[in-house]
């Protein structure tokens, strides 16, 4: 069998992409592994495991769909993965001069109904005036505002698309299937939707879970520093919760980079890193007892696996049915979306309490191996047949 991951962006350093790898080195022991993008970064490493990967960034659409047409046929593929179904991506998916009979698995890596959040944080709209705001409130509110409804209209029309003319749609918990269904208006093509969890990169797999007697009294922050983060409140935390022998580590960069240490320099929020993007964040899981996240929104957080495998504590808002299933039954602490005392409680008790977290510790670890590479592949060998 043949397959061909189609991806916005490949290769990256984004979840979606490193996924894919990890997918790869699992899946191409079995099959033959290709993939297509429309952009990507030539100096990020891939998978030894594809056979080959192709780029069309810059084309035309005609062109990208004759290059995509091209490589169904030359490399004789079975099966195609789209990766995000990403309008622009799904469009070239189903062109209509595709050549038939070959299964299309379309992915979704979030949350259904994501576009509706994420479209007031495009730069056009954050950077508007105040009165353009107001005005564009005023007809969001009575269901006029062209941009808005254009926007995640495109989003719906391309969801739909994936699961009538393809022959399934993955969420990444079961908890989005029926938030899937009803948001899209896709009762009658339930039976294509289904769910199949993201699994650890293979490198992290493979890791031994640290011992308890190699953690430090390290609290750490790993992601991205944008405004949907909210690691302002994670500093928030900290100042409420900091004890002198403990420790946060922010590690990540983004946008909010300055305005994050300004805040911390302001409020005085001591015994604070800012460690900065890091390739291989492993050393700063595997000597933390605790991971925050406190996002506004999240589809299925790759750090939540993360931290499950080095036995890091994860203390997460409850945002979503994906940050839920990997929290509930083991997996960490799940806090009330934005009951910041809760917060501040659940991080107090845990480090006033060494005997819970060691427990949470190990626990956590336990529940990553439902995660480990091998697991979730054994699920995609079974859905590929």
């Amino acid at each position: 069998m043949n397959i061909l991951f189609v991806l916005n962006s490949f290769p990256g350093l984004g979840g979606i992409e490193t996924v894919t790898n990890a997918l790869a080195d699992f899946l191409g022991d079995h099959f033959k592994i290709y993939a297509f993008s429309f952009g990507g970064d030539p100096d990020v490493e891939v998978s030894s495991k594809f056979e080959k990967t192709f780029c069309c960034a810059g084309g035309s659409f005609s062109g990208n769909c004759r290059m995509y047409n091209d490589i169904l046929r030359d490399c004789r593929i079975d099966v195609v993965i789209n990766q995000g179904i990403y309008p622009h991506t799904t469009k070239v998916v189903f062109n209509r001069r595709r050549p038939s009979g070959i299964k299309v698995i379309s992915v979704l890596h979030g949350m259904p109904g994501y576009e509706k959040i994420q479209f007031w944080t495009l730069p056009s709209v954050v950077n508007a005036s105040p009165c353009r705001k107001r005005f564009r409130t005023i007809l969001f509110k009575a269901g006029l505002f062209r941009k808005y409804n254009r926007y995640t209209g495109r989003f719906r029309r391309y969801y739909r698309k994936a699961a009538i003319k393809g022959d399934a749609v993955l969420m990444l918990t079961v908890g989005y299937i029926e938030q899937f269904v009803k948001e899209y208006g896709l009762e009658k093509y339930r039976n294509r939707i289904s769910a199949v969890e993201n699994p650890l990169p293979a490198s992290c797999s493979a890791l031994p879970v640290p011992g308890w007697d190699t953690k430090k009294n390290n609290i750490v922050y790993v992601g991205r520093l944008s405004d949907e983060k909210r690691v302002d409140v994670v500093l928030d935390v900290w100042r409420e919760a900091s004890r002198p022998d403990w420790h946060l580590y922010i590690v990540g960069d983004g946008p909010e980079m300055s305005a994050l240490k300004e805040k911390a320099a302001n409020e005085r929020i001591g015994n604070i890193t800012f460690a900065g993007y890091e390739k291989d964040p492993w050393k700063y899981y595997s000597e933390a007892k605790i991971l925050l996240l406190t996002s506004r929104f999240e589809g299925f957080p790759m750090c939540l696996l993360e931290a499950l495998k080095s036995g890091a504590v994860p203390v997460s808002y409850d945002v979503s049915a994906g940050v839920r299933s990997i929290l509930e039954d083991g997996g960490g602490m799940l806090v009330e979306k934005d009951d910041f005392k809760e917060f501040v409680g659940a991080v107090n008790r845990l480090m006033d309490d060494e005997d819970l977290l060691r427990q949470m510790s190990v626990a956590a670890s336990d529940k990553s191996r439902r995660y480990s590479l091998e697991a979730i592949g054994g699920q995609w060998l079974q859905l590929l047949g």
